[in-house]
């Protein structure tokens, strides 16, 4: 078990504290591995909901261009 904080934009893990079982050795590769996958999944998430903002926010300015020229009519 770890404790401690990821900073995504700088691709690191700062650990506050581990406790737990000896590794074994060659295991650290397999933690190292696993917390890449997991930072990718990450990646992927966010590029996900970043593109949804976007969209959202387009067709939030659509609907309020449509808006001002009802208006104006």
């Amino acid at each position: 078990i770890i404790h401690g904080k990821l900073f995504q934009d700088r691709r690191f893990l700062e650990i506050d504290y581990a406790q737990g079982r000896d590794v074994p050795p060659g295991y650290i590769s397999k933690i190292a591995k696993t917390l890449e996958d997991w930072v990718h999944s990450c990646e992927a998430i966010y590029n996900c909901l970043d593109a949804q903002i976007q969209i959202a926010n387009a067709e939030k300015s659509k609907r309020l261009e449509k808006k001002k020229d009802i208006e104006q009519k």
